[in-house]
């Protein structure tokens, strides 16, 4: 048998590592490859996510803004409705002040209306500010004898005409409190 070539043999193993080695590079290639392809996905993946979670960040905040809107129109709502509570309020109570009033003043010309001598006490009425006029006249016969001033200024408290003659003026003030059987 032949002897083999020992230069062919150590080229062989000369060779052997080389052949390693590139094994060994194609195989960290692969790997660096597929691990670049992760990277990669990965870092699309975060992207999405991040694009996805931008978005709804911003859905959620356009929702807050819509909702603090939605509030402030309420508050607005509710406080033009408590304006308007407060002010029928307001008004009940008036016109609850007008027909207490309004019910004092003709109680008091009912029994005026009975009047059928100079000297029965006058019931008298009320002004528009709920109280009796300072110097209120107790009958018909000081009404008789008032004198101009006096008949002047309960028609004024009364918000009553001041003109015409003081003839003119008694009748009226007599009318006014439901005294008609004297004039």
């Amino acid at each position: 048998m032949a002897q083999p070539n020992l230069t062919n043999i150590a080229n062989a193993f000369q060779n052997l590592p080389v052949v390693a080695t590139a094994t060994q590079f194609q195989n960290l290639t692969t790997q660096i490859q597929s691990l670049t392809r992760q990277q990669q996905n990965f870092t699309t993946q975060l992207i999405k996510q991040q694009q996805d979670f931008t978005t709804q960040l911003q859905a959620l905040t356009t929702q807050t803004q819509a909702l603090t809107t939605q509030i402030q129109a309420l508050t607005t709502q509710i406080q033009n409705l408590t304006r308007q509570q407060q002010d029928f309020t307001r008004q009940q109570q008036a016109l609850t002040q007008s027909i207490d009033q309004l019910e004092q003043r003709t109680q008091a010309r009912i029994v005026n209306f009975t009047i059928l001598d100079d000297r029965t006490a006058i019931e008298p009425l009320n002004t528009n500010a709920g109280v009796i006029p300072p110097n209120f006249l107790q009958d018909f016969n000081a009404i008789k004898n008032a004198q101009s001033t006096e008949i002047t200024l309960l028609l004024a408290a009364y918000g009553q005409p001041t003109n015409g003659n003081l003839t003119t003026r008694k009748r009226r003030l007599a009318k006014y409190l439901g005294i008609r059987s004297l004039f």
